[in-house]
């Protein structure tokens, strides 16, 4: 509430949210729009208070149990002391925005509500909140600690009891100092052996002159140096390599504002240019697909490649289909990056592998080219790929056609049941324990009795499966495998008990000779030979 003293000569009354005198609630009067503590008092049981010999314009603060009363722009005369009643409220907030110039940290800004004692800090990300105000009209008052900010004022910002009040503009804080040098960009003319630099135009009243310093990587241990002085926007200039006895070199750049009365600003970190010769100067290329991209034949898939050159800015992206040398697609590229990347969207109809090429061609001309393999298959699985690692029992996914019906999986010369398809997808587990020693799989996805895809893995296997294998003619244990790694050997061949392992693989040691190997070669999961002898397994 604002106003004038009204012409009540009994005393000034707070009364709490049901209507009762407030009694003993905390009154705080503050110089107006200030932070300043003039006066504090508390109401008697009747709900009232009186102010001192007060006279001016303030703001009064009631508070009690976690409610509060807020008045702001009260005017007291000598004659008369008296001002209006209010009524204590459930509090209510301010959240906001602050932003200072590029670089500077807004965790320097310390944010008051003017005619109180509250204040907040704002966070590394420029935001902060004003929690426990009372309903009505507040000022803000933002105060920086960094050199050249001035005190920064906010329009008017009204409270309403239990909500918060968003701001949706930030508040931009003032600042009188000399101004950063904004858009600083370089690169480095690998052809003509130039270094270019460009940064935006400063609008300062008292600009002067722009000053560049330098520091090459030579001196990294040295600070800036001055090396130029121009009004102009743009700097260029050729660099000989040979200074720095090596092929390739990095220079760092900083940018200031010098004012008419030379005083030099601040700049805002410095910007690194990497130079080498014209041979030297190539693009490097990633695609975001791993080995050979997987997919069903009839769907669609995403190729992005990331391309990046260290000197020249980029130019075009070419997409072709190696075995037609169909241009798929071709994009010219905008701007001055020096790294860019393109997404091919690509859909294969038949079954097949496919190379699908990119050409990246940069501001000299030059042209570096890669390739993604792209495997169109009717089933295949999509966690599994060359050169992968697996041991024990390993889950894997499979995507099948709407075409195929049945689907299974051989691990080797082993063959897994069919698998039940559900929308498209199966999973099953392949027990790798039976693949012993070490050694590389083929994983084959079979779809309607056809080999629709392979991978081919390295298995590695710590310990064996457990169980017995009997021979199938005379019912003679062949090899016991226990869960605490150990085996019982071929008596009949007189094998002694126990194994050793030498690097990862698996010895068997026989009495009248030296180490042998043994690879038991598998039907399934529960037949296997054995030397020769066919055996199969008791659980």
């Amino acid at each position: 509430m604002a106003g004038t003293v009204t012409e009540v000569d009994t005393g000034i009354a707070l009364y709490d949210q049901e209507g009762n005198p407030a009694k003993h609630a905390i009154i705080k009067v503050f110089d107006y729009r200030d932070t300043t503590l003039a006066y504090q008092t508390s109401t008697d049981d009747s709900g009232k208070y009186t102010l001192a010999s007060l006279s001016g314009t303030y703001s009064i603060w009631a508070e009690k149990d976690s409610f509060v009363a807020y008045q702001d722009s009260v005017h007291i005369a000598k004659s008369n002391r008296n001002i209006a009643q209010d009524t204590l409220k459930k509090p209510g907030s301010i959240a906001a925005r602050v932003t200072l110039l590029e670089g500077d940290p807004q965790t320097a800004v310390v944010v008051h509500a003017l005619g109180t004692n509250i204040f907040a800090n704002v966070n590394d990300s420029g935001r902060f909140e004003l929690s426990g105000l009372g309903e009505g009209t507040y000022v803000l008052q933002l105060s920086c600690f960094l050199p050249g900010y001035t005190t920064t004022y906010s329009q008017p910002i009204h409270v309403t009891r239990g909500t918060q009040m968003e701001v949706p503009a930030p508040i931009k804080m003032l600042y009188n100092g000399i101004p950063y040098v904004a858009g600083l960009q370089g690169q480095y003319d690998t052809l003509n052996g130039v270094i270019r630099l460009r940064w935006n135009a400063s609008h300062y009243p008292n600009f002067q002159e722009y000053v560049i310093y330098r520091r090459s990587d030579l001196e990294s241990f040295y600070p800036f140096s001055l090396h130029f002085v121009t009004q102009d926007t743009v700097f260029n200039e050729a660099v000989d390599n040979s200074e720095m006895l090596q092929t390739t070199g990095k220079y760092q750049y900083k940018v200031f504002i010098r004012d008419k009365f030379e005083n030099q600003g601040r700049a805002y970190g410095y910007i690194e240019i990497q130079t080498c010769p014209p041979e030297s100067v190539y693009t490097a290329m990633t695609y975001n697909v791993r080995g050979k991209a997987k997919i069903l034949v009839g769907q669609e898939i995403a190729l992005v490649v990331s391309a990046r050159n260290p000197t020249r800015t980029l130019r075009k992206i070419t997409w072709t289909e190696e075995s037609t040398q169909k241009i798929l697609k071709e994009k010219i590229l905008a701007g001055n990056s020096l790294s860019v990347s393109d997404t091919l969207r690509y859909t294969p109809f038949v079954n097949g592998d496919k190379i699908i090429s990119t050409k990246v061609m940069d501001g000299g001309g030059s042209i570096c080219t890669d390739s993604v393999y792209v495997s169109a298959r009717s089933a295949y699985a999509e966690n599994i790929y060359d050169d992968d690692a697996i041991a024990g029992v390993y889950p894997i996914s499979i995507r099948v056609h709407e075409s195929v019906k049945s689907v299974r999986v051989s691990m080797g010369t082993i063959v897994i049941d069919t698998i039940f398809i559900l929308n498209s997808n199966a999973s099953c587990t392949l027990d790798t324990r039976i693949i012993f020693p070490e050694q590389k799989v083929n994983v084959i996805i079979l779809g309607d009795g056809k080999p629709l895809d392979s991978t081919l893995v390295l298995v590695r296997n710590i310990d064996p499966l457990i169980g017995c294998w009997v021979s199938v003619k005379d019912s003679l244990i062949h090899e016991c495998y226990y869960a605490d790694g150990s085996i019982e050997s071929d008596r009949g061949i007189s094998w002694l008990l126990g194994w050793e392992r030498h690097g990862e693989k698996v010895y068997l040691q026989r009495a009248a000779s030296g180490p042998v190997v043994f690879t038991p070669s598998f039907a399934d999961y529960d037949h296997c030979s054995i030397n020769g002898v066919d055996c199969v397994r008791i659980r």
